[in-house]
């Protein structure tokens, strides 16, 4: 990210796997999330948007401020900010 920002970029749009998509959250380099929704219910061992170690206490959870809401077809999006917990330190 510093090497980006070295070269002016400021943002960049993360399109990954459960994996990476915590990666990413977990060292607070994700400051907007645009979350797709299909109205499908698949089950089984379907893949989760996040996977990861997670976070096993909920006030330490990473928060979502919504400030968008829009339908797109039969989908919606859901645009909001990430808030962070802060840190204990």
């Amino acid at each position: 990210m510093q090497h980006l920002g070295n070269m002016q970029i400021d943002s960049l749009v993360l399109e990954g796997g459960s994996l990476m998509n915590w990666s990413a959250l977990e060292q607070q380099i994700v400051d907007e999330l645009k979350i797709y929704i299909a109205p499908k219910i698949f089950g089984g061992s379907a893949k989760f948007p996040v996977g990861g170690e997670g976070i096993s206490l909920p006030n330490d959870a990473i928060r979502l401020k919504p400030y968008a809401f829009s339908q797109i077809g039969n989908d919606y999006l859901i645009e909001s900010e990430v808030i962070y917990p802060c840190s204990q330190e």
